[in-house]
């Protein structure tokens, strides 16, 4: 099949190749996450501003949904970053979009319910996600 020169410079390839620093397995991800995120924000942006929409709940139960009006970001590598670091300190799920500020009426707003406390005084074993 092969001849022995083949397999010489294929285990030589195999061994050097092996030997060579790897880069990170999702770069191209990261570079399509940098693009996607920076042309939401273009689309949604107003006098250089977005909304930072989150909505969730956390291992208490507790769910929350806020709002933050907040100046495009310069550098979305720096961005992402930050939302990285955000989601690494999560109790539970959550979701986050980028709206217009036009859309939401306060610059910042936070409402949250505990929907464990609500399960207990209902007598429901079951908790349910709500509308805030």
């Amino acid at each position: 099949m092969f001849s022995k020169e083949v397999k010489r410079k294929f285990r030589q390839f195999v061994k050097n190749y092996s030997a060579m620093p790897k880069r990170s397995p999702n770069l191209h991800c990261r570079i399509t996450e940098r693009g996607n995120a920076r042309a939401v924000m273009a689309a949604r942006a107003e006098n250089g501003m977005i909304a930072i929409c989150r909505s969730g709940m956390d291992c208490d139960c507790v769910q929350y949904a806020s709002v933050r009006i907040v100046p495009v970001p310069v550098s979305i590598v720096a961005w992402l970053k930050e939302e990285d670091e955000h989601n690494q300190w999560l109790d539970g799920p959550e979701s986050m979009w980028i709206d217009q500020p036009s859309q939401h009426d306060d610059e910042e707003s936070y409402r949250s319910a505990d929907r464990a406390l609500e399960a207990y005084e209902d007598g429901r074993s079951t908790v349910y996600w709500g509308d805030l």
